[in-house]
């Protein structure tokens, strides 16, 4: 009886001693976290203070085409905003600069362009040109090279009824322009379903319309022209 009693009280004597040694190590481990902790939260206030500091300096999260939810609106936003650069008379005052370096990049999905070092030529870049075979995107067209290109754009919309066969149809029509091409132009660049056997190009914002304005801002200086065309490639890009 002595025997086993004596065994009881070696046995809870051992878990005793295990329980003091884990609270011990316990203790220990959350001095450690805690000061581990510390450590670490003074290290990160000072880059969350300088984060903020760079958000109230540049605004990085603003962008007004998000704000006034544009970044799809095929007519009202890539469109104007794409006619208004390409236009060497257009707002954004800075010539042929745009339109030399859209044709530039056209040249990487193999459309035959003319030169427009020549700026004595009138180019005319019209947006939604209404048509019996329906409203054109974007129309660019130089009388005196007898060229005229155009631009179907599409972002989340899909095509009319043989859309790009009727475009095609009209240009073929234009007998003053004896080179005609048209551009489809979409976020990643896919096939027409309605072009039917008339030949089109296929463009990308993801891809051309994207070097195409990162080209242009190595050029542009005027400040407000930059932050423009910045938010815009954001613009494109998420397309």
């Amino acid at each position: 009886m002595e025997s086993k009693q004596s065994d009881l009280a070696e046995i809870q004597d051992f878990f005793r001693r295990y329980r003091g040694i884990t609270q011990d190590l316990s203790k220990d481990r959350v001095h450690r976290f805690q000061t581990e902790f510390i450590r670490l939260k003074n290290e990160l206030e000072p880059l969350l203070d300088r984060r903020k500091e760079n958000e109230r300096k540049w605004a990085p999260f603003f962008n007004v085409f998000r704000v006034l939810r544009l970044e799809g609106k095929e007519v009202i936003t890539h469109s104007a905003i794409l006619a208004e650069l390409l236009d060497p008379d257009g707002r954004p005052s800075q010539g042929f600069l745009f339109l030399r370096e859209f044709f530039k990049e056209a040249q990487n999905i193999k459309l035959a362009l003319p030169s427009v070092e020549d700026q004595t030529k009138r180019w005319i870049v019209e947006r939604e040109k209404v048509t019996e075979k329906g409203n054109l995107d974007i129309v660019i067209k130089c009388p005196a090279l007898q060229y005229m290109l155009v631009i179907e754009n599409k972002i989340y919309a899909g095509e009319q009824g043989s859309q790009l066969q009727r475009y095609s149809e009209w240009m073929q029509e234009q007998k003053s322009y004896k080179d005609r091409q048209l551009i489809y132009l979409t976020p990643d660049g896919r096939k027409a379903d309605t072009a039917g056997e008339y030949p089109y190009f296929r463009m990308s914002y993801c891809e051309n319309i994207r070097k195409f304005l990162i080209n242009c801002l190595r050029e542009v200086k005027a400040p407000k022209l930059t932050e423009t065309l910045g938010q815009y490639l954001e613009t494109v890009e998420n397309l």
